[in-house]
């Protein structure tokens, strides 16, 4: 038995905690790294698509009277029927990946905190550090900051109401042309009328799967984390 603790104390010796913290902040700064950059995506590409709606809606304006020449005509109907709402499913499903993909991150930046925590924890009771850790960016971002529970304007965001816009967007232009078809093109008023059904009901899916998902994943996010210390 002796022998055991004394070959344990001898290789703890050799341990230091400077080189397991200065490891496991590389990673951390990597990871935190890639987070930001996703967030930079995710707003990059929302503008792009808030361009292309732009252009797409300016397209079927110009040619929104056209019923004379009939390759035109039908091009306008698919840009407000089908190309500007699939533009919009589009986005809701990146949404809603970009905040699963960035909360999954969060939870892995959380075990690294709780290893450094864990590694550091006679500094931070010495030093009076509250709960006793050094790390607790992502503790406190759900505990109390703008991811928690109790923070609905977390959804807020200039990326959020882009969404949004966009889904008004795609209701307006089905709706403004189906009403012009309507009442300048009475004969294809039901073909068109089935596909933008068949697109709604896309979206319905589409944005159910979106949304069963982020809240299966925020709720995975959020389970435990007053005492979460894995590592």
């Amino acid at each position: 038995m002796s022998g055991d603790t004394a070959e344990t104390g001898h290789e703890n010796e050799g341990i230091r905690a400077s080189v397991i913290v200065d490891a496991l902040m590389i990673e951390y700064q990597n990871i935190h790294q890639r987070v930001l950059n996703q967030l930079e995506l995710y707003e990059t590409t929302n503008i792009r698509i808030l361009a292309l709606i732009g252009v797409l809606f300016y397209y079927g304006l110009t040619y929104f009277q056209e019923t004379g020449n009939a390759y035109i005509h039908v091009i306008a109907n698919l840009v407000f029927i089908v190309v500007i709402p699939f533009v919009t499913i589009a986005s809701v499903a990146f949404a809603a990946a970009n905040l699963v993909k960035i909360m999954i991150w969060g939870d892995f930046l959380k075990t690294i905190e709780n290893k450094v925590n864990t590694v550091l924890k006679p500094e931070a009771r010495f030093f009076g550090f509250d709960r006793g850790q050094v790390l607790s960016w992502e503790y406190w971002r759900v505990a109390h900051g703008y991811a928690g529970k109790s923070n609905f304007l977390s959804v807020v965001t200039f990326s959020g109401f882009l969404v949004l816009a966009f889904i008004v967007a795609a209701i307006a232009s089905v709706w403004l042309r189906l009403k012009f078809i309507l009442e300048n093109c009475t004969a294809s008023y039901g073909m068109y009328r089935g596909l933008a059904i068949f697109v709604a009901a896309m979206f319905v899916c589409v944005t159910g799967l979106s949304f069963v998902l982020f809240k299966k994943q925020r709720s995975k996010s959020l389970e435990g984390v007053y005492d979460d210390d894995r590592i």
